[in-house]
Formats: C-alpha cells, sequence, structure tokens
C-alpha cells in the first residue's frame, strides 16, 4: 500500500551561486577590456564586452535595427549591456537581489499493513535562479518540476489520478520561503 502524503515547493538561498554570466571582480593589473573599479576592483564582462559584431549573428535582422534605434549602435548596445551587467552584480553585493533554489518536495508513505509507514522523500529542485525573476518565472519552473515529479511518482506506481489530486492540492499551498 502506498499514498502520497504531502507535496511542498519551498524556495532556499543558493549559497553555492554561479554569477559568472554577468562578470567578475578582480584586483591587480587592468586589462584592455576591463571596466571601471568598483571599491577597488576592476571589472571583467562575461558578455557584451569587447565588442564582437560576431555575437550578434544569431539575431534576426529586424531586431538588430530595433537595438541600434535605441542604443545607436551594436557596440554602444553591447557596452550599456556589460554596464548593466556590472551593476546587476555589484547589487547582487549589496544584497539588493540574491540568488536561489526552488524544490518540490514529495512523500510518498508505503506500508504492508497500513498501520505502520515508512516515509519516502522524493525532492526535485532548480537552482541558479535570480531572486527577482518574479512569481511568473517561479511558477513555471515549479510546472517543469512538477512534470518531473509525475514520471518519478509513475515509476513508483501511481496512477495518472492519484497524481493529478496530489498536484492540485500541492498547487492550493503555493511556495513557501
Amino acid at each position: 500500500m502506498k499514498k502520497i502524503m504531502s507535496i511542498k515547493t519551498q524556495k532556499q538561498h543558493d549559497n553555492d551561486a554561479d554569477l559568472s554570466y554577468l562578470g567578475k571582480f578582480h584586483r591587480g593589473n587592468r586589462k584592455s577590456f576591463d571596466m571601471e573599479t568598483y571599491d577597488g576592483f576592476w571589472f571583467t564582462p562575461a558578455n557584451h564586452w569587447p565588442h564582437n559584431p560576431k555575437n550578434w549573428n544569431h539575431v534576426s535582422q529586424e531586431d538588430k535595427e530595433k537595438v541600434i534605434k535605441q542604443y545607436g549602435s551594436l557596440k554602444k548596445a553591447d557596452w550599456t549591456y556589460a554596464r548593466k551587467d556590472r551593476q546587476r552584480l555589484i547589487d547582487y553585493y549589496r544584497d539588493k537581489w540574491s540568488m536561489i533554489g526552488i524544490i518540490l518536495k514529495i512523500q510518498v508513505g508505503i506500508s504492508e499493513d497500513g498501520k505502520n509507514w515508512g516515509i519516502l522523500d522524493i525532492d526535485n529542485s532548480s537552482w541558479g535562479i535570480e531572486s527577482d525573476s518574479g512569481e511568473k518565472y517561479f511558477n513555471e519552473v515549479i510546472e517543469d518540476l512538477k512534470h518531473e515529479a509525475i514520471y518519478k511518482l509513475k515509476e513508483i506506481g501511481f496512477t495518472e489520478e492519484e497524481i493529478t489530486v496530489a498536484l492540485a492540492a500541492a498547487s492550493a499551498t503555493g511556495l513557501e520561503d
């Protein structure tokens, strides 16, 4: 005998976040493409700078024209984007945002006699999420985690109906901090 006892979603702080996609601050000699300092550190962008026209090859001509209209050139857009990444990283270090993980926790009860239950914990998670991504994005992540959970619960032997009822009840509880 088995039953889905609980399904919860949680947000947790990501203490091991990879922020390299924004760039990095470093001490020492300035490299030719480094940007101005922040508290004595040079900023080396990970993207956008130095400008490389090939980085725009995947962008449609129509979108490039929109960017050029907004920034004056693709090079100026790259510079602006790199400065935004720099500011984003500064804001991270000033605790204006953080990285989080979203965890879907499922507890399955298993019993041979219906009186004594063992608990099987199933955790699905996604990490490296920007804390200010918004509820819409958080809900998309949760839906992806639920799809993974459906597969795992079916492997254990739960029916589609049992899983649907349990997930519907879990959706009503929301995302816990």
